[in-house]
């Protein structure tokens, strides 16, 4: 069985790394910062990734789009975010908790929706939301954020997100609809939270496993075929 799962993991490398990092949060209204005058609040804008994977993750090279039709500006990113962590780029120092701060994304976020794009070192797209059509969520006015619910569920969802509770939103912690859902699910009534694996996981080890007679099959021919070039 230790051999069986030893080739598991060497036909597909990628299951252990199944889980995304997403696009978490976005500010893309501001938010409120003390010392500030409110009718300043736009410029402070900023977006933050969620590692839902059980390895931290390198983000050297890696990259965020803002689009239009065309680049909008794009934020280049270095460091890393831990596993089940969260990585901040902010556009000023008076937001707390950044990991990255470019002064000049204050402004960049398209108040009327913008397409969004995560892409590692290789230029390959981890994340996309196209909410070119308008934000799924939050409020300009009170300066409520945009959260995400469910980092394995659809980005570009409008379903899947969700109007933070409180002005400012959740920078650098769980978004307050994840804290609504799991309350939900512990409560004294509640169901039990459900443990079954994402449907693409099951799928790769499925496949993977199918895989295991036909290597077997294989590497058994190999020898047989030096056997036979022996006698």
């Amino acid at each position: 069985m230790m051999k069986l799962l030893l080739l598991l993991l060497l036909l597909v490398p990628g299951i252990v790394l199944a889980q995304p990092v997403v696009i978490n949060e976005i500010a893309w209204m501001g938010s409120p910062v003390d010392g500030v005058a409110e009718n300043q609040w736009w410029r402070y804008e900023w977006l933050e990734l969620f590692n839902a994977r059980d390895v931290s993750v390198l983000l050297d090279g890696w990259s965020i789009e803002l689009r239009r039709e065309n680049l909008d500006f794009a934020i280049p990113l270095a460091g890393g975010i831990p596993a089940k962590g969260y990585f901040l780029v902010v556009s000023s120092g008076k937001i707390p908790l950044a990991h990255i701060n470019y002064a000049n994304l204050g402004g960049k976020f398209f108040n009327g929706g913008q397409r969004l794009l995560l892409k590692n070192s290789s230029g390959v797209v981890q994340d996309e939301i196209d909410a070119r059509t308008g934000w799924f969520a939050g409020d300009n006015e009170s300066k409520q954020t945009m959260e995400r619910i469910d980092p394995l569920k659809e980005s570009s969802d409008p379903q899947n997100w969700h109007t933070s509770e409180l002005a400012g939103g959740s920078p650098g912690r769980e978004n307050s609809k994840v804290q609504d859902i799991v309350k939900e699910k512990t409560g004294p009534f509640a169901e039990p939270v459900s443990t079954q694996l994402p449907f693409h996981f099951v799928l790769a080890a499925a496949v993977a496993l199918a895989a295991v007679p036909a290597v077997i099959w294989l590497k058994r021919r190999h020898a047989s075929s030096f056997d036979d070039l022996g006698h």
